[in-house]
């Protein structure tokens, strides 16, 4: 008979056990199947010809996810990358956009079909929010297919796929479930494992979104405080020392990844000026009435405003939640606070902030708004657990409620909401108060009736309609979201991001091949990105992120490249930069807009190199050697120290070279038109100039910020929209033999002329400038990822120029000694060295990287030796017993 019974109990537990598994699959497909219809439907490739390239998607993102393929010994990648604008500190990058493990799923995908790795990413953490909350909903409500509806919302609310580029914040929003029932186990006493690991996972992952989870979790503690009363104190203490180890030992084992980007982001974002709205407010708040319509969107710019919709079945269930009497008053107070608390941050400049690390956003407003879709999905899931207590009167005045609301906002004077969405809001709001209604005579009946297997047919047939109305929903309102984010931003076209992917990894391939393992950069005169030097895996100057360098930002600015916000950018680059910056090809092709149907590429530069080197062609596009390429470090005159910025860039590059060099030569020499070599013409909306070129050497252009968008056209035959963000900078007007004359026009009569001015570089000096440079540059031995080892003749006590962006991380040693390093101008790393031959070694060492993993590696010390302690003391007491 025991045999029989403990078959039976085990028949059961697998029994169990199999539900839950089909269950939470189902939390985890039905979202994952429900966006793929919508892709599908909005043609995304490989299912049509969009891409999910858009926005900082296209332009950071997906390059990070790029770059993970770049990780090793020679470029560096994760705490260091020689990729991001000369060369610096990349943990920041590196913990904020792609320290996810699931980050590593894009290194299945080349890059020319990095959409697809993007497409496929997505589904899978759609789904995982939707699994992770068919978890927390397990443990409240053990095996009810019911979860799937709330998983089905949760995964597809709108702030998930509003935000859905961002795919890095995803993590927090998967993670927060299980952070929550975590923190529900303890306070019943339970061990504080799961807590820990998921708080680890969440630090690593995404920190920035993780600061924001903790200030919620701070939250749902005292909620849990106050909805347990009296009776929770207890064991209060126990409860609080779990829940701060957990925080403390999580913090510890992240610590070597967490350190360093705390110190990177010193160097950037932290301590910049915020735009501090003139009332303390964020938005009018006649401006979020529309928000709680179906498919309601106003934009993902400083001037949107949060994403409210989760569902018009979770605003009914949140609203019947607190009707039911058996959750006590101060329970349901608690909910009231924290829901409307986290809606008002929003509207509160201040508070808004200090969600968001007390740095004002630059787009994507409001990112901790999925908070606000977690609390109202899980307060009507909590609800629907308990829906024959909500009074049938609850529904009826819902109803009522929503429809004079949806009545009012439409008669609205100022009311923009299409008629579309407000009808399509209308039916769901029928259809769904019908389900609920026919929900409440079915819970009636089978109250009243014995249990028929009608009533079981009758409740399933139910619940799928509540799934089908749940998908119906959430795939109608996602429509509407990336239709307003495609008519703002536009979706890039598939074919023409793969081709343009594919020539310029073809380019960079050919500059590999062709330096040799020497150490270079790479320039080009068009891009689409400011990361494709991290994607490609090659150094470069370009860099977008929100771990940038203000000092290297606004060194490159004053050098004439063009640089605005977060971003840097080569434009704007002269053969004399090229030479110190170690800039040894460039990437030029003056059809690349052939690869560009939606105006996502920028081409600052379209006429040839022709003072340059040809290396290789494909088709229309050209990679250029750089025969004055200087290496990175080069000794020079002590006169160094004295170099300032002139009137311009371009004056400012003159006074550096000839500070390098102990000279006074006029290496650019300016053209105008009081010495007769420029000619200025004035007609109807153009200005012209014709500049005769008295010796042979590129020419280059210097325009003072203007007033609107302008066409340049030069020789009649290649253009360019100046005053742009990256156009804002030299122009290089191309090579010009001696005594051929340039033709510059400019398509408008809006530009005031009078600052503008045109340089000539000398070649014939410039060559004797860089043979002499090199003469003192660093014989390079060895490099590799934040190192380089070498040896510098200096032809007198002097200084050592370098490219590398100054950093206190730098370790100098010259002939085996630690030698002191300073800034120029903020900008680059120097040091001085006497006359003679020297051995010079170049390290990088990360900031916080070794206190760090010191602190991760005795935090897990400790973890283990508490375990086994306390396996051995169990041993212990069972062999006793």
């Amino acid at each position: 008979m025991q045999i029989v019974r403990n078959a039976k109990i085990k028949n059961i537990m697998t029994s169990q056990r199999t539900k839950t598994g089909l269950l939470l699959a189902a939390c985890f497909v039905l979202p994952c199947v429900i966006l793929l219809a919508i892709f599908i439907s909005y043609g995304f490739a490989p299912f049509g010809e969009k891409s999910l390239m858009i926005m900082d998607m296209s332009g950071q993102y997906s390059e990070f996810f790029c770059g993970l393929k770049n990780i090793n010994p020679q470029n560096g990648g994760i705490l260091f990358s020689w990729s991001k604008a000369l060369g610096g500190n990349y943990a920041g990058v590196f913990a904020y956009y792609v320290a996810s493990p699931l980050s590593f799923i894009t290194l299945l995908f080349p890059n020319e079909y990095m959409h697809i790795g993007v497409f496929v990413l997505t589904l899978l953490k759609i789904g995982l929010c939707g699994l992770t909350f068919g978890m927390l909903m397990n443990h409240f409500s053990k095996n009810k297919a019911r979860n799937v509806i709330f998983a089905i919302f949760y995964g597809l609310m709108s702030y998930n796929i509003a935000y859905s580029m961002c795919l890095m914040w995803l993590d927090g929003v998967i993670w927060l479930p299980i952070i929550i029932l975590a923190i529900e186990k303890l306070a019943a006493g339970g061990k504080p494992y799961l807590l820990c690991v998921s708080y680890t996972f969440l630090f690593v992952s995404t920190y920035y979104i993780s600061y924001m989870i903790g200030i919620f979790s701070c939250l749902y503690v005292l909620y849990i405080f106050v909805r347990e009363g009296v009776a929770f104190l207890h064991k209060s203490f126990s409860f609080c020392v779990k829940f701060v180890g957990s925080v403390a030992v999580a913090a510890g084992l992240g610590a070597w990844l967490l350190i360093p980007t705390f110190f990177s982001l010193f160097e950037g974002k932290i301590g910049n000026a915020s735009i501090v709205p003139e009332n303390g407010i964020n938005y009018e708040l006649s401006r979020i009435l529309n928000k709680f319509f179906i498919g309601a969107y106003d934009g993902i710019t400083n001037n949107g405003t949060p994403f409210f919709y989760c569902g018009i079945i979770i605003f009914a269930l949140f609203f019947g939640y607190f009707f039911i009497r058996s959750i006590s008053v101060k329970e349901k107070i608690m909910t009231a606070v924290i829901t409307v608390f986290i809606a008002a941050s929003t509207y509160f400049y201040k508070i808004d902030i200090a969600w968001h690390v007390f740095q004002r956003p630059n787009w994507f407003p409001y990112r901790y708004f999925f908070l606000f879709g977690f609390i109202m999905v899980f307060t009507a899931a909590k609800a629907a657990a308990k829906f024959k207590e909500i009074p049938y009167a609850s529904h009826i005045i819902f109803s009522l409620l929503t429809a004079s609301y949806f009545v009012y906002v439409k008669n609205l004077p100022d009311s923009n909401l299409p008629k579309e969405q407000y009808d399509l809001s209308i039916k769901f709001l029928i259809i769904t108060v019908l389900l609920l209604f026919f929900a409440v005579i079915l819970l009636r009946l089978s109250q009243t009736r014995t249990r028929k297997p009608a009533f079981r047919i009758a409740g399933t047939v139910m619940l799928a309609c509540f799934i089908a109305v749940a998908a119906a929903e959430t795939y109608t309102n996602a429509g509407y979201i990336f239709a307003g984010l495609d008519r703002d931003h536009r979706y890039e076209m598939y074919e023409k991001h793969r081709d343009y992917k594919l020539l310029t990894e073809s380019l960079a391939t050919a500059a590999e091949k062709d330096a040799e393992g020497e150490f270079y950069r790479i320039g080009s005169g068009f891009q689409r990105t400011f990361n494709e030097p991290v994607a490609l895996g090659y150094g470069g100057i370009n860099h977008y992120s929100s771990s940038f360098n203000k000092n290297l930002n606004d060194f490159f600015k004053k050098m004439g490249f063009a640089q605005s916000w977060y971003w840097s950018s080569y434009a704007g680059s002269t053969a004399v930069t090229d030479a110190l910056f170690s800039v040894k090809y460039v990437m030029s092709d003056a059809e690349i807009s052939r690869l560009d149907d939606r105006g996502k590429i920028i081409s600052w530069c379209s006429v040839p190199y022709e003072h340059y080197d040809t290396v290789t062609r494909e088709d229309s596009a050209v990679l250029y050697r750089n025969p004055y390429a200087v290496m990175p470090c080069i000794a020079v005159s002590n006169n160094l120290k004295n170099f300032d910025w002139k009137a311009d860039s371009i004056e400012s590059q003159n006074y550096l070279l000839n500070c390098m060099l102990g000279n006074d030569i006029s290496y650019f020499k300016q053209l105008s038109k009081s010495n007769g070599d420029v000619f200025e013409e004035r007609g109807d909306g153009y200005v012209e100039y014709f500049v005769q070129v008295p010796n042979a050497g590129p020419l280059y252009a210097y325009f003072p910020k203007g007033s609107g968008d302008t066409t340049m056209k030069i020789d009649g035959k290649y253009d360019i929209t100046l005053f742009t963000g990256e156009t804002d900078c030299v122009q290089f007007l191309g090579y010009y033999s001696a005594g051929e004359t340039a033709k510059i026009t400019l398509e408008t009569s809006r530009v005031n002329t009078n600052g503008n001015v045109f340089y000539l570089l000398d070649e014939s000096l410039f060559k004797e400038a860089v043979e002499t440079l090199n003469d003192n540059a660093l014989n390079i031995a060895k490099w590799g990822s934040g190192y380089i080892k070498g040896s510098v003749k200096a032809s007198c006590d002097g200084a050592v120029f370098t490219s590398l962006v100054y950093d206190d991380a730098w370790s100098v040693k010259v002939d085996g000694k630690k030698v002191q390093t300073y800034a120029l101008k903020d900008g680059l790393l120097c040091f001085d060295i006497a006359f003679g031959v020297h051995d010079v070694e170049i390290e990088y060492n990360v900031p916080g990287f070794t206190a760090g993993l010191i602190i991760s590696f005795v935090t897990l010390a400790l973890v283990i030796f508490g375990l086994t302690l306390k396996n051995r003391k169990i041993y212990s007491t069972m062999v006793m017993n």
